[in-house]
């Protein structure tokens, strides 16, 4: 391995969120990135991760740059929680004993 390969990670992420009164939440969180390298940096010519390992001029590897093997240039998540007051143990006297206070 020698030190003329390198990577750049540039991203952008934003979330939101919403808790409601009646045990309802959601969260939505997006990212934007992009992983540019030449052949996938030091770990992916090492390991074999990208198809070509070579670069096409050797004084000039940045020529060579490009997405990584593994960019995910999108990427959206999202998740909701339901929790009804009703099964809250401090709301509920059965799993509150149940549950040992």
């Amino acid at each position: 391995m020698d030190h003329s390969q390198n990577t750049i990670h540039n991203a952008w992420q934003s979330s939101i969120g919403k808790r409601f009164s009646g045990g309802l939440a959601f969260d939505a969180h997006y990212t934007w990135g992009k992983g540019l390298g030449v052949t996938g940096g030091v770990t992916g010519a090492y390991y074999r991760a990208d198809a070509s390992v070579d670069i096409q001029e050797f004084h000039n590897p940045r020529a060579d740059r490009g997405p990584n093997a593994g960019d995910a240039t999108h990427r959206f998540q999202a998740d909701w929680i339901y929790g009804p007051l009703w099964l809250s143990p401090a709301n509920n006297p059965f799993l509150r004993h149940v549950l040992g206070d």
